[in-house]
């Protein structure tokens, strides 16, 4: 009978002791993995984060007939104040009855790069596969801006912006113009 009652507990004891150790390693390989996957998923979500962007302190710089504010730095802000008082001294040089000015300053808004000025247009966001303009230029009767994308390429990359300040300096000086086609 004490065999039979060794038998019994031997029995129950071994796969006892082996559901026991079970239990005890089983959660430490599973909290492995946990740690594992939990990585993993770190990795993932750090990559479907967008990059935190740099974002530049926009500089104000004031020229004679201009406010130019660009995020690009202060010489790139004086460059392009520059480049359209260089352009109103040519209207004056060739239309020298003109009214360059209604009295108030114009506003360049000039960003570094296309993200940039896509923040600044939203009408035109930044994307790799599709081209945004050099520039937009936005008129009223009480306040003119223009955007300008400061990296820009192109020899004529301004023409249009500068084709459309030209026609707002024309229609101050002359109001009997056609209207535009």
């Amino acid at each position: 009978m004490i065999d039979s009652i060794c038998h019994y507990l031997r029995a129950r004891t071994v796969p006892a002791a082996l559901l026991v150790l079970a239990m005890l390693v089983c959660p430490a390989a599973r909290g492995a993995d946990k740690d594992k996957d939990k990585s993993d998923n770190d990795k993932k979500a750090e990559k479907d984060k967008p990059k935190k962007q740099k974002i530049e302190p926009w500089t104000e710089v004031r020229t004679a007939h201009f406010i130019v504010a660009s995020d690009g730095g202060e010489k790139t802000a004086r460059r392009f104040g520059e480049q359209f008082e260089t352009l109103l001294r040519i209207f004056q040089a060739t239309l020298p009855k003109a009214r360059i000015s209604n009295g108030l300053p114009v506003r360049l808004l000039v960003s570094r790069d296309g993200e940039s000025f896509g923040r600044v247009v939203p009408e035109f966001p930044f994307s790799k596969t599709r081209d945004q303009p050099a520039g937009t230029f936005v008129s009223g009767s009480e306040k003119t801006y223009i955007a300008i994308r400061a990296n820009a390429g192109g020899k004529f990359a301004l023409q249009d912006i500068y084709h459309d300040y030209a026609r707002t300096v024309l229609r101050l000086s002359y109001h009997n113009l056609p209207p535009r086609i």
